[in-house]
This record gives structure tokens, C-alpha cells and sequence, in this order.
């Protein structure tokens, strides 16, 4: 675990496959978290301001998301996604879930007038760590979900990953096939 990524110093997404599943083994009494978090429109965003705001912007969102209290790791696996495992007491998750809106509250109002011509919006998704011998790769899957359902929705701060989400996504995954014969 030698090579970081050169953009934002996370963890390559391998490096951080190897790390968040350790931890989840070593301390199974905590509560976990794993958020999965993307910019709305970021190729707008590389388009109107050039890609090394792009750049910034991301760079920007690492950092926001390291110096929350209870990041374990963090990765950026490609483009502008970023994935981070959070660790807490289990008493603590109400007021994780307050810090969480408001980190994307404070994170979006804070680069509005450095990107005055979009809207810079995050979509995040949110996993909670039910049994700790569950893949992280089935977890980070799982956040995933949840990001990609509140796509476009500028009104939900962060979708948390439920199992009527993983319903509706199998059930669009069938009716797909059919509409492409």
C-alpha cells in the first residue's frame, strides 16, 4: 500500500478494499458506514470551467470528507467518485446522519460562487454496515445503489441504501432485456 492516488492522496480503490475490510474485522462492535458520493453534471462542470477545476473541485471533496470525525479511509476509484467507511458508536448514527446533510449542505454553498454558472450538487449514497463478514465490495455495491437512485434529485441531501432499493433496481434489471429486443 505504497501508491496513492495522484490527484486527491486517497487510497487506490484496491488499497482501500484491503483497509476498510480489515477494519470492519478487527473492531465489529463499532457501527459502520460506507458513503458513496459522485458531482451531479461533472462533465458540465469540466466543460464551462476546465478540467483542473474539475480537478479542484474533487480534490476539495476528498479533503471534506477525511477530516470528518470517524473516517476510517477514503478512495477516489476513478473520475469523480469518492468512497469513504465511517466508524462510529452505534448511539451516535442520529447525529452522524445530521452531519452528513449538513456536510453536503456546507460543502455545496461553499463552492456555489466559485461555480456560479452550475449548481454543484452531490449525490450520496449510504450503506449501513448490517453484518461485518459481508464483502466490502457487496457494500460499496450497495452504496452504489443507493447514489444512483437520488441521481438528478437536487432535494434529497443522500440516499440511505434499503433492501426495497436493491428490490427495484433487480426488477429494472429484468424489464431492461425486454425493451431492447
Amino acid at each position: 500500500m505504497d501508491n496513492n492516488d495522484k490527484l486527491t492522496g486517497l487510497y487506490l480503490f484496491d488499497d482501500f478494499i484491503k483497509v476498510a475490510s480489515d477494519r470492519l474485522n478487527d473492531q465489529p462492535d463499532n457501527l459502520y458506514v460506507l458513503i458513496s458520493t459522485d458531482f451531479s453534471k461533472f462533465k458540465y462542470i469540466n466543460r464551462v470551467y476546465s478540467y483542473s477545476a474539475g480537478d479542484k473541485l474533487i480534490k476539495d471533496l476528498a479533503d471534506a470528507f477525511t477530516k470528518q470525525e470517524g473516517c476510517v479511509v477514503a478512495c477516489r476509484p476513478y473520475s469523480d467518485h469518492v468512497l469513504a467507511l465511517f466508524s462510529f458508536e452505534k448511539a451516535d448514527w442520529a447525529v452522524q446522519k445530521e452531519r452528513l446533510k449538513q456536510l453536503e449542505e456546507d460543502f455545496c454553498r461553499e463552492h456555489k460562487k466559485e461555480y456560479s454558472k452550475t449548481s454543484v450538487h452531490l449525490n450520496i449514497g449510504v450503506c449501513v454496515v448490517e453484518d461485518n463478514s459481508e464483502p466490502i465490495t457487496s457494500i460499496i455495491d450497495k452504496a452504489n445503489i443507493a447514489r444512483r437512485s437520488v441521481k438528478g434529485n437536487y432535494s434529497v441531501p443522500y440516499a440511505l441504501y434499503t433492501q426495497k432499493l436493491q428490490v427495484l433496481k433487480e426488477a429494472e434489471s429484468r424489464l431492461i432485456p425486454i425493451f431492447e429486443k
